[in-house]
């Protein structure tokens, strides 16, 4: 490794300074860790530099390499994520023990300690109700999102998107879930990026009572890591990271959507598989997408010039269906071709078949399609020779489970075709590839038909909230519509098909009742205004509004039997 002098003087105070453990990994080999993470793993940086990461280092990646991992290990609960770089991957350590620690601040009301705890960190922290409504907020978080406490303090977190200050939020993730969700968050007032890790506190009874998140500025992290981009190594060579990162580049550079996790993951198991000749079976909602899965298996794989059939089973008759697929020979039946048909199996042979809604087809069938399987052979219908073929099958399905479970599915034919599998996630688990899929289809649709159409940063939003029964094939069917329908160039969220903001109040988790959500928070800020600051004329004047207004407020509270906290003027 070679470094300027003076960089490295530099670059050694920042990096050992930094409140997060860091390790550098390149060739396999620790390259450099600070004190923080020493600290935190109890080992001795000498005895780890230049070793094999697998061998001094074996407890900190415990799961799966491209997940997120939680560790405990020294009394301390570690949240470990791994950052890919040209050379190799960073590992940030994160200790969240303190999240633990604001958790039980929170549980046990004392505001005033957490207050103090948030401001005093370096992080951006925020604690959001059940409701979805943010009840607290650090200097930090408020610097990074450029607003002031008024902003967003007792609004709900999903104004942060619709106000156009960040592009998503964690609460519906975690409110779902109920499990730490790891997030990375677009600040579009400062073209900055957050890392934010949202963590659920469950009461003893089960339910969701907070949801306590910290924010780290990634700018500040890729500051971290430009060091090692500096760094020339003798044999550099490409992690398994980097493939995967260059073949999902790759795919985006060809006008594909992979911007949510599930659709990186689903698509990194297609590389894995593509140049083998495995049978792939892709399990997904109508509408989701698998002929796209399809396809890119066929074309980035060993076969891609070679033919590619596709045969939706659904849509022909089961009765010409086995002729389609097998061929006949001359003589046949009545009608058949003088000189007989290739079968589509005989016109993929070499390259690929993508047999979809394989669920259609009939039980005879089913048998028949095992022999090709297993024998790598067909018959013709009226044939006595069986015919060799080389052809790939890919299969794909949305009610394969529930044909096996009515036994109109061959058990054995299911676990021929399941050597693989691929799960493409519906629509409404991946809102993050939604804006990127509306951009897509409204420049085809706007050349299309001769418009210049958009949508409004409310109406987006409005999209990435409904749950889209019917996934991208609606998605394309409700942009079309709109594009036809329009009038004016910006479309808002009034202009959307009335079942989408319908879908949208009846299922989103942050919405209830007007005047009792405005009811309640207003309550639950004031109490927690007099926990804070002890009198009506504080509490009046930290809120903007007069005493007179928090003492009637207090009082109806009191009335009715909701409050029973002790009024005082002082």
């Amino acid at each position: 490794m070679i470094l300027s002098p003076s960089y490295s003087v530099l670059n050694n105070s920042l990096f050992n300074s930094y409140m997060d453990g860091i390790i550098i990994i390149a060739d396999d080999l620790v390259k450099d860790i600070n004190q923080k993470a020493c600290e935190m793993l109890n080992i001795n940086k000498r005895e780890v530099l230049n070793e094999s990461f697998d061998q001094v280092l074996p407890d900190v990646l415990v799961e799966d390499f491209l997940s997120d991992n939680t560790i405990f290990i020294n009394n301390y609960c570690l949240s470990i994520k791994v950052i890919p770089t040209p050379f190799g991957f960073h590992i940030l350590i994160q200790d969240i023990s303190r999240v633990k620690e604001v958790c039980s601040q929170v549980l046990d009301d004392n505001i005033n300690n957490v207050a103090k705890l948030l401001n005093a960190s370096d992080d951006g922290f925020s604690i959001v109700d059940n409701k979805g409504i943010i009840t607290h907020a650090n200097e930090t978080l408020l610097h990074y999102l450029d607003i002031t406490s008024k902003d967003i303090i007792g609004k709900s977190s999903n104004t942060l998107v619709t106000n156009g200050i960040i592009n998503e939020v964690s609460f519906r993730h975690v409110s779902r879930n109920r499990k730490k969700f790891d997030l990375k968050q677009v600040v579009t007032r400062r073209n900055t990026g957050l890392l934010t890790t949202a963590v659920p506190v469950i009461n003893s009874i089960g339910e969701l009572e907070y949801i306590v998140s910290t924010s780290r500025d990634l700018n500040r992290m890729n500051q971290l890591a430009r060091p090692i981009k500096k760094t020339t190594f003798l044999t550099p060579k490409c992690s398994s990271n980097e493939i995967d990162n260059s073949f999902i580049k790759m795919l985006r550079d060809e006008g594909n959507v992979v911007e949510s996790p599930s659709m990186v993951e689903a698509f990194n198991k297609v590389q894995k598989v593509m140049d083998t000749d495995a049978p792939v079976l892709i399990i997904g909602e109508t509408g989701a997408g698998k002929e796209v899965f399809a396809k890119v298996l066929h074309e980035k794989g060993s076969r891609k010039d070679k033919p590619y059939i596709k045969v939706n089973c659904g849509a022909i008759p089961s009765e010409l269906l086995e002729s389609e697929l097998f061929g006949y020979e001359a003589g046949a039946f009545t009608g058949a071709k003088k000189g007989g048909k290739k079968g589509l199996f005989e016109l993929a042979s070499g390259g690929t078949i993508f047999l979809d809604e394989i669920t259609a087809l009939s039980l005879p069938l089913q048998t028949k399609l095992l022999r090709v399987l297993q024998e790598q052979e067909i018959m013709r219908i009226g044939g006595a020779q069986t015919i060799k073929i080389d052809a790939r099958i890919i299969s794909a399905a949305n009610d394969l489970e529930e044909k096996l479970k009515k036994e109109e599915f061959r058990t054995d034919l299911y676990y021929r075709l399941n050597v693989v599998q691929i799960n493409i996630p519906p629509l409404r688990d991946r809102p993050e590839d939604i804006p990127q899929l509306v951009n897509q289809y409204l420049k085809r649709l706007n050349l299309k038909y001769n418009k210049k159409v958009s949508f409004s940063f409310n109406a987006i939003a409005t999209l990435k909230h409904y749950s889209w029964p019917g996934n991208v094939r609606e998605l394309i069917n409700v942009v079309e519509k709109c594009v036809i329908l329009s009038n004016k160039n910006i479309l808002e969220e009034s202009d959307l098909p009335k079942e989408i903001s319908t879908d949208v109040i009846d299922h989103q988790e942050e919405l209830g009742n007007l005047k009792e959500v405005l009811y309640n928070t207003e309550k639950k800020l004031i109490e927690k205004a007099m926990l804070y600051y002890g009198s009506t004329r504080k509490a009046a004047k930290a809120l903007g509004v007069s005493q007179p207004t928090i003492v009637r407020k207090l009082n109806s509270y009191l009335e009715s039997g909701e409050s029973a906290k002790e009024v005082s003027s002082v």
